[in-house]
């Protein structure tokens, strides 16, 4: 497995939603490369520094702008500016 193949995988390794079959292929790929081995660490530390963060609750007017925008925007158009 190349660099490139894995990179679509790391995301779903570090959020434990990898089949078991493509979990195996990208720990076999992790062993013999350590540039995307330290970018799986750096995100295993990035993730779990996010859980220690306080949680905040979004003001209600804030979610309805968002509503507000998503009613009023094209089908798609939401998305297509993400």
């Amino acid at each position: 497995m190349r660099c490139e193949a894995c990179a679509d995988n790391i995301g779903a390794l570090i959020d434990g939603d990898l089949s078991p079959e493509d979990q195996r292929a990208l720990e076999r790929h992790l062993e013999g490369c350590a540039e995307c081995r330290a970018l799986v660490d750096d995100l295993r530390t990035i993730r779990a520094a996010a859980f220690t963060l306080e949680r905040r609750e979004v003001p209600p007017r804030v979610w309805a702008g968002i509503q507000a925008q998503l009613a009023a925007a094209p089908s798609g158009a939401a998305r297509d500016r993400a």
